[in-house]
């Protein structure tokens, strides 16, 4: 090939599983780059280097020479070449923009079904997460520092006073952690899969995954000390740095799934499906099907198999088929419901009313998981959760239209109240709860004795029985302060007392996540419980508990079959109450849900 030629693919041999080796020639940063390319089956590859790297805009490109031809590539995947590069040796890379041809969907079809196993079979996987600019050398010296404190006391707790951290370093790191690198959905199986731990670079400074998560955890923990009121100790700018400490967890959450990956699994944890949708349910791709593609090749079962080995990966699938294919394989392979919690609030058109919009980076209902990822088992007893035949586990059919479940219907929606507003006026949303509550009573008589059962009911199921530290069940003691507020004393104070605020936050918390965002209702049933719903709920619906799912449901029917409104809190059913202890219970019924 002269000079001037376009450089062109030659197809690979998928009989043999080849796979693309890219050898980066020597040179210095800034001469062009010269690359030669070999084809070599994935099974006896020699040893090569995988990137992990954010693409960037496909619109910015440099050419660079592939044996002797020209080949464009956007300029981030130019920029961490001439990083990796050497003056002084050959460098054997694989890296997705040059090592796949993309205009080739078969071809892409074939790599993506191995991209596990290229990861995996890397001698070492290189996560660059982007040049050195805006102070990050001194974010990366703060890391090792940080780490440095763990490796010599072999304990994450800070002996630092936070407000001794340089404050331009700590912004600095934050802002390595602030990079689209970390929004990526297909980073996470590139660095969860190699046995060996990848090196993250950042400019030419690489440092270990166990630099960075003890550097991290370290910097994590000031966010737990420095919460809530002792903010007010440390000087403005350390202050305005705290809010910001939770972007830490893009990184602790790789290092959650790396090693739920590598973790063994058993008859009562037969695969680790939920931790890994839990974990990557925020990611970004440019494909909706690669929410799911991305994630297959770390999905397994006790029994060996993999996620990928059920789950062809196919882009002539429709995204319905895709989301739909995961669903089944979640229900059949845990024999639970748990994946009805990833089913968002935001959705697009055309999706079955129970299945999960992987696509949709939504703030879901209820806020948080349920206290645990229960999988089911003959004593893990929650609302849905009881011994059954194997007749009964739940199903989705095998045209992905329907999903039935098992299950009672405890009561029906009678009165909702909508909670908008809570964030901005909680005074006036307390009067309002009063007067759904108990209509047409005066404030005063929330102070008498009979009610004091309703009362625990009401303030309890406002909170979800949570505190605002996340811990079930609610203390006690938040009860004088919902009394305060029903009763309206608290609105002639110049500023709320630390317990108020603390019950608003704990509140606010389980009704939303933010005042522009959707908040959950507050409902009361047909037998005067008081529930927690998903903004969707209407009068008249059903609230249901179901065989091998954790939180009540709330279905609505829709001639022959039911529609999935959503999970809900309500009170005094959330441990099993309405469970028989036999098989299956008088009133329980088979669920088709559309």
């Amino acid at each position: 090939m002269s000079a001037n030629s376009q450089f062109e693919y030659q197809r690979i041999n998928t009989a043999v599983d080849e796979i693309r080796i890219l050898s980066l020639q020597p040179g210095t940063f800034d001469c062009p780059i010269s690359c030669t390319i070999s084809h070599e089956p994935l099974q006896a590859v020699g040893d090569y280097e995988a990137l992990s790297y954010c693409w960037g805009d496909p619109a910015l490109s440099q050419e660079i020479c592939i044996d002797s031809a020209k080949f464009s590539i956007t300029e981030k995947a130019a920029c961490a070449l001439r990083h990796l590069r050497t003056t002084d040796k050959v460098r054997r890379i694989w890296i997705d923009a040059v090592c796949i041809n993309q205009s080739d969907l078969d071809e892409r079809l074939h790599q993506v079904r191995h991209m596990k196993n290229i990861y995996e079979n890397a001698s070492r996987v290189l996560a660059w997460l982007g040049p050195e600019m805006d102070g990050s050398g001194d974010g990366i010296a703060l890391l090792r520092f940080l780490a440095q404190k763990v490796q010599e006391r072999r304990a994450v707790i800070p002996t630092q006073p936070f407000h001794e951290l340089p404050t331009s370093s700590l912004r600095s790191l934050l802002g390595i952690l602030r990079r689209q690198y970390w929004s990526r959905t297909w980073i996470v199986q590139e660095v969860a899969v190699p046995q060996k731990e990848p090196l993250l670079g950042c400019g030419r400074q690489w440092d270990t995954w166990t630099t960075w998560k003890n550097g991290l955890y370290q910097l994590y923990a000031y966010k737990g000390m420095y919460s809530g009121p002792r903010k007010g100790d440390l000087p403005p700018p350390q202050q305005a740095i705290i809010p910001d400490l939770p972007l830490v967890h893009g990184f602790l959450d790789l290092d959650r799934i790396r090693r739920s990956v590598h973790r063994e699994l058993s008859a009562e944890n037969p695969t680790n499906l939920l931790d890994i949708l839990k974990y990557t349910d925020r990611k970004e791709a440019s494909d909706p099907r690669d929410h799911i593609f991305a994630v297959l090749g770390l999905i397994k079962t006790d029994e060996g198999a993999n996620a990928v080995d059920v789950i062809t990966p196919d882009y002539a699938k429709t995204v319905w088929q895709v989301y739909c294919e995961m669903a089944k394989f979640a229900v059949e392979s845990d024999r639970n419901l748990e994946i009805l919690y990833f089913r968002n609030h935001i959705r697009g058109p055309g999706l079955p009313s129970w299945l999960p919009d992987f696509s949709k980076r939504s703030d879901r209902f209820p806020p948080n998981a349920p206290d645990h990822w229960h999988k089911w088992s003959p004593t893990n007893y929650r609302p849905g959760i009881s011994y059954i035949d194997s007749g009964h586990f739940p199903r989705v059919s095998d045209d992905l239209k329907s999903l039935t479940a098992h299950g009672r219907i405890v009561s029906r929606v009678h009165r909702i109240l909508n909670l908008t507003g809570i964030r901005v006026d909680p005074l006036e949303v307390f009067s309002r709860i009063r007067s759904f509550a108990l209509p047409g009573k005066l404030p005063s008589y929330w102070g008498s004795p009979e009610l004091f059962y309703f009362k625990d009911a009401l303030w309890r199921t406002l909170l979800g029985n949570r505190s605002e530290e996340n811990t079930m069940p609610c203390p006690g003691s938040y009860r004088n302060t919902f009394d305060q507020l029903m009763m309206d004393t608290v609105g002639d104070q110049s500023e709320p007392s630390i317990e108020v605020q603390i019950f608003l936050r704990a509140v606010c918390n389980a009704v939303s996540f933010s005042e522009t965002g959707p908040h959950r209702c507050l409902f009361m049933m047909a037998d005067n419980r008081f529930g927690l719903g998903t903004p969707e709920c209407r009068e008249g619906d059903l609230i249901c508990v179901v065989h091998c799912y954790s939180m009540p449901i709330i279905l609505r029917p829709v001639g022959n079959h039911f529609e999935y409104v959503g999970d809900c809190y309500v009170h005094d059913i959330m441990n099993g109450q309405e469970v028989p202890e036999f098989a299956l219970g008088e009133g329980w019924m088979s669920f088709t849900i559309c």
